[in-house]
Formats: structure tokens, C-alpha cells, sequence
């Protein structure tokens, strides 16, 4: 990612979306789908460095090697929550990517499970889901069925 430091004098890496952060403009030399014979894929489960200890890179940075790699889409299935969402949405809007957003959780079970937001999921429901998995409350833990 290109070094906004200049734009953003104070430093602040905000880690959602702020003010202070400048808006995301895709390099326009490293960032080129490919122009040969492309396979259709779509990476459907990839952590971005909100999900502590499993992902590494930025939304925007996910975003971009999407692109150069030529997929068609991308979700990101952050833990436990929609933090990069802001971002990630973003970062696709600026590029030719389709983006999908999910979360990998627990939902009462010791195994993490990809839960994806449809009409009679809501990212509400999701939310409030997970907000309430992580409070350790097992008669309000909401239950997948």
C-alpha cells in the first residue's frame, strides 16, 4: 500500500473507518487484472488482519492481490465480527472485485463455522449473534440450527 503519511500528518492508522484516514486509491500500475486466459474463481473464506493471529494483511492489500490475481470475488470472513467491512467495502468499490462479507465464529460450539448474511440472516442478526456468543452466557448464546 502506498505510504499516506503526508496525507495524514498525525500518523493515525485508524483501524476502521475515521476521518483522519485518507481515502483508499488503488495503484493503478501494481494493481492490473490480468489480461490473458483467466480461470473463474472466488476466494469465499480469507481473514484480513482484524482476525487476530490468522490474518495478515489489509482489507485494501486483500483487495488488490484479488485483483491482480484476476478473481472475480472475494469474501472476507473476519473472527467474531465485521471490523474490516468499512474498508473492505471500499477498497472493492475503487476496483473491478466484487467483495462478500461473512464471519467465521463459535455460536456456542467449540469449532468456528462461516455464517454468511442473507435476507433471513441479517448482518444484524450476525452481530448481535456474535455479541452475544462472547459475553459467556450460555442461555443467551444464540444457537445455529
Amino acid at each position: 500500500m502506498p505510504d499516506n503519511s503526508a496525507d495524514n500528518p498525525d500518523g493515525d492508522n485508524a483501524p476502521g473507518y475515521s476521518h483522519k484516514r485518507p481515502a483508499y486509491e488503488p495503484d493503478k500500475q501494481r494493481v492490473k487484472r490480468p489480461t490473458g486466459k483467466v480461470v473463474p474463481y472466488a476466494e469465499l473464506h480469507c481473514h484480513s488482519n482484524f482476525s487476530f493471529l490468522d490474518g495478515v494483511s489489509d482489507p485494501e492489500e486483500l483487495i488488490e492481490e484479488s485483483v491482480r490475481l484476476g478473481l472475480d470475488a472475494l469474501a472476507i470472513t473476519d473472527h467474531d465480527g465485521f471490523y474490516a467491512a468499512s474498508r473492505f467495502a471500499e477498497a472493492a468499490s475503487r476496483t473491478i472485485c466484487a467483495p462478500s462479507m461473512a464471519l467465521s465464529c463459535r455460536l456456542g460450539s467449540p469449532h468456528r463455522r462461516t455464517v454468511w448474511p442473507t435476507p433471513k440472516v441479517s448482518i444484524s442478526w450476525c452481530s448481535l449473534a456474535v455479541s452475544r456468543d462472547t459475553t459467556g452466557s450460555p442461555e443467551r448464546s444464540p444457537k445455529l440450527s
